[in-house]
């Protein structure tokens, strides 16, 4: 903790007669009590000891108002993780068993050795270059003297939402570079660069154009910054052998993504593949995992407010309750130039700036009827329309609608519920009514988008 005990091994405290009172010499063990008081009451035995107690009275007789604290808010996924990993983190190895064993894995069988944890080594956000950041990574040794290494990414989102969405940032691009990591340690020797072999990068380089996830690099991926070598090599990283590395991703779901139907498409699951560009998916699916908001809280010892506030800040709940407020059937579109007038087309062309200056890197398209903004940029028959802005006109009165599509299982954003569910062409949304007044709509629709820029990674501007 960075604590210097040497400041701490005499005090000095005062009587109620303000008489000083010299106090013994006191342990490193009572000095961390006397600085986490703050925030954990006194074990019955300590608080016995006279100088202790009279900490603990003082305390209790001086107001809140006159009480030095500090209050640590988390936000974001960020906030999520590190609210949660400092409290694990907290409770020692039994407190990282109780985590990984709320994971449910592809093949539990292979592993039974988180039963068996001897220590653990945890590592944050750290920078692997060309190989991403992961959000978690856990060193564990057992008492056999065996190391594993379960590498987790975090999502405040459905794994499809993700998978949908397009960019670097995906699911399922992210556990796609963990485990090209894991691969490209085989044979290094100390001190050396992680390099990713030529077969194994031309492997992904030449996948099907619809499993393509993005531009893949010119050369084979690399991480030679020392300073995380070193740190790898500290936290015994590098003394996983490849088979026992695991895969796991947290997302904001009821079931784990990698059972059958939970995704429509093997588009949306990772490849491990192998350098001869095949994959055995019954190896893969032995080392891959999922965790869920909902399995964390569920009868554990991780029922902090911390913790709780910080999953506050992006979900409304531990797992997806959409309430469909109705259904107004079918919207479909008419011509926007010929139908719709000049006050609800200037409001539709703001609509519009206005999704493109929150989803950087994606684009809000303009059709005769409508506007959309899909998922991804694979082939158009495989994505996804994410947002719909629609023009709607019944007699003389105007309005215009804003989409979001069911997939991402949220009928609130912004704190704005849906006003009803309806179907637009093949795809269901969630609808809300705007007005067509250009400033009204754009106050409406503001927090809506910042919401979902926020959750499905985009960057803003």
């Amino acid at each position: 903790m960075g604590i210097l005990w040497r400041d701490l091994l005499t005090i000095e405290v005062h009587n109620e007669n303000d008489d000083a009172e010299h106090v013994k010499p006191i342990t490193q063990y009572h000095a961390l009590f006397i600085i986490l008081n703050e925030y954990r009451p006194f074990p019955p035995k300590i608080v016995e000891l006279p100088w202790v107690n009279y900490f603990v009275k003082k305390r209790e007789n001086t107001p809140m108002s006159e009480k030095k604290r500090v209050n640590l808010h988390w936000y974001g996924e960020r906030g999520i993780v590190n609210s949660l990993i400092t409290h694990v983190a907290s409770l020692r190895v039994e407190g990282v068993q109780e985590l990984l064993s709320k994971i449910e894995w592809g093949d539990p069988s292979q592993n039974e050795w988180i039963k068996d944890l001897k220590s653990v080594e945890i590592l944050v956000e750290i920078g692997l270059a060309q190989f991403g950041d992961p959000d978690l990574i856990f060193v564990c040794k057992t008492k056999s003297g065996e190391f594993y290494t379960i590498i987790m990414e975090v999502k405040a989102t459905t794994y499809l939402a993700s998978a949908l969405q397009g960019g670097r940032s995906r699911i399922q691009r992210q556990l796609e570079l963990k485990y090209r990591f894991a691969r490209s340690l085989a044979g290094r020797k100390k001190d050396d660069p992680v390099s990713e072999s030529k077969m194994l990068h031309k492997a992904y380089m030449h996948r099907p154009q619809a499993y393509k996830l993005e531009k893949e690099t010119k050369h084979p991926r690399k991480l030679s910054k020392q300073r995380v070598i070193n740190l790898c090599q500290k936290t015994n990283l590098f003394k996983t052998s490849f088979d026992n590395f695991r895969f796991v991703a947290w997302t904001w779901d009821q079931e784990a993504f990698f059972h059958p139907g939970n995704v429509e498409s093997q588009e949306y699951l990772p490849k491990f593949l192998q350098e001869d560009q095949t994959e055995n998916w019954e190896w893969s699916q032995r080392r891959i995992g999922w965790l869920g908001y909902y399995s964390i809280e569920r009868q554990s010892s991780f029922d902090n407010e911390a913790y709780k506030n910080a999953v506050s800040t992006m979900l409304p709940s531990k797992h997806p309750q959409v309430i469909k407020r109705g259904s107004s059937g079918v919207v479909t579109s008419i011509n926007i130039e010929e139908n719709f007038s000049d006050r609800t087309q200037l409001a539709l062309a703001e609509l519009q700036e206005l999704a493109n200056e929150y989803f950087i890197g994606k684009k809000m398209k303009s059709h005769k009827g409508s506007y959309s903004m899909r998922s991804r940029f694979s082939p158009i028959e495989k994505s996804k329309v994410l947002l719909k802005i629609i023009p709607k006109k019944k007699g003389r009165v105007q309005k215009i609608l804003l989409g979001v599509s069911t997939v991402l299982e949220r009928d609130c954003w912004g704190g704005i519920d849906s006003d009803y569910t309806a179907r637009f062409g093949k795809q269901e949304f969630f609808f809300w009514e705007l007005p067509n007044h250009s400033d009204k709509a754009r106050e409406i629709v503001t927090p809506i988008f910042e919401e979902l820029a926020e959750v499905l990674e985009i960057q803003q501007v």
